[in-house]
């Protein structure tokens, strides 16, 4: 056996002992490839095992604790983050300009967020479910989010229990099931559950397994936050022997940061639906503290049918072509736009579908605008086809050929959006 596979081996063994990664035989061979390609599978071990222990630690911060298992396809996108990432640090990207930031601009349109299930006992979200759920879905919302919120406090230090025996004098919160009180003695819990009302005039804590009334009498220590019916919070308080629970304390659930977030679920995690970007973290941060000169126009109640607003956007537009370093990373339009409700007839179709024409046409003389900035429409409450639900979806694709056509930029999205 060459010293090239010696080396090798040794690696796989690293990754396996130092991080618990297993490396699948396709993951295997993309690894190889890789440390062959830069010669690190060379006779110099320490070159070899900071190689290993980056690739090691990007990979668990890209997959979370669920990523023990590693694939080719994970693997190469941490690598590709790996590359993007040195790449990004270098001198030449010192200069960004509207252009360079294209590619980081995400707009998330509310009807393609994922739906995901929460799997109580997976303690995941094992697949995206359809946007129309069917009844009995609908009765679990309030049960997933008591899970998913539950499982964020149980993350929290402060509510861990100690792992080893010697550590089991450390004080920590413990969160005692509203069900477990009905055996209880009077004295001092901690609940966590949903406000509710049971019964006019009294306020209830329920949980999946039982409900309890609250009683709100002598002094009370709350936290910051907004406390209304239906709502997930931390009551600490005494069990009465009227099987009641007298409160002395109700507070929010602990936030959690999005690293330790990521630390759990993996960065890779598609939770809301934006494309994941292939630098690190780091990386983009320092594309946005140099980026100084990005800005985003933003405009409100964009009435196409009014020739002052359309002589106003010409003169936005002028002057933002006259200053091409200026120039926007993206025109924000939020509707309506029009001055008249739309009426679902022949002749505001018409009337309507003109309106982006004209609009088209008037972005279409600045070329620079047209080529550099994103054009992002959001529909208002009376544009097609709006009304009085939320969320509002796009405006549709029959009013758009001619700015489709004219804009290539142009991007419509839904209301609310991201």
């Amino acid at each position: 056996m060459n010293s090239t596979n010696v080396l090798f081996r040794r690696a796989v063994l690293i990754l396996a002992k130092k991080y618990g990664l297993t490396l699948r035989a396709d993951a295997a061979a993309v690894l190889k490839e890789l440390l062959t390609h830069h010669n690190y599978l060379a006779d110099d071990d320490a070159s070899l095992t900071n190689s290993l222990d980056d690739i090691a630690q990007a990979y668990m911060h890209h997959q979370g604790t669920a990523g023990q298992i590693v694939d080719a396809k994970n693997l190469r996108q941490v690598i590709a983050s790996l590359s993007n990432a040195a790449n990004a640090n270098t001198p030449d990207d010192a200069d960004i300009n509207v252009a360079d930031m294209q590619a980081h601009l995400h707009v998330v349109n509310l009807f393609k967020v994922h739906k995901w299930d929460y799997s109580v006992d997976a303690r995941v979200s094992p697949e995206p479910l359809q946007l129309h759920a069917t009844a009995a879905i609908q009765s679990h919302v309030l049960r997933d989010r008591y899970e998913i919120i539950r499982q964020r406090i149980m993350r929290n230090e402060n509510f861990r229990p100690p792992t080893f025996a010697a550590t089991r004098s450390i004080e920590y919160y413990e969160i005692t099931p509203i069900k477990n009180l009905s055996g209880c003695q009077s004295g001092t819990y901690l609940l966590f559950g949903m406000l509710t009302q049971m019964r006019e005039g009294a306020h209830h804590l329920e949980d999946p397994g039982a409900f309890i009334e609250l009683e709100f009498s002598g002094e009370i220590q709350q936290t910051v936050g907004l406390f209304t019916h239906n709502c997930f919070v931390l009551v600490e308080g005494e069990y009465t022997d009227r099987k009641t629970f007298k409160v002395a304390m109700i507070g929010m659930p602990p936030s959690e940061t999005r690293a330790e977030t990521i630390s759990t679920f993996g960065y890779n995690a598609d939770m809301f639906g934006a494309p994941r970007e292939a630098s690190s973290l780091t990386a983009v941060a320092e594309i946005e503290k140099d980026a100084v000169n990005v800005s985003f126009a933003i405009f409100s109640d964009v009435w196409l049918d009014d020739s002052k607003v359309l002589a106003k956007l010409r003169i936005i537009f002028e002057q933002y072509s006259s200053e091409s370093s200026y120039i926007p990373l993206a025109f924000i339009f939020l509707g309506n736009f029009s001055s008249n409700p739309y009426i679902y007839n022949s002749a505001d179709f018409l009337a309507y579908k003109d309106l982006f024409k004209i609009l088209a046409d008037l972005i279409h003389e600045f070329p620079a605008i047209n080529r550099q900035s994103q054009f992002i429409f959001v529909p208002g409450p009376t544009d097609p086809w709006g009304g009085s639900t939320i969320p509002r979806a796009p405006i549709p694709e029959t009013f758009l050929a001619r700015i489709r056509a004219k804009v290539p930029n142009a991007l419509f999205t839904s209301n609310p959006t991201r």
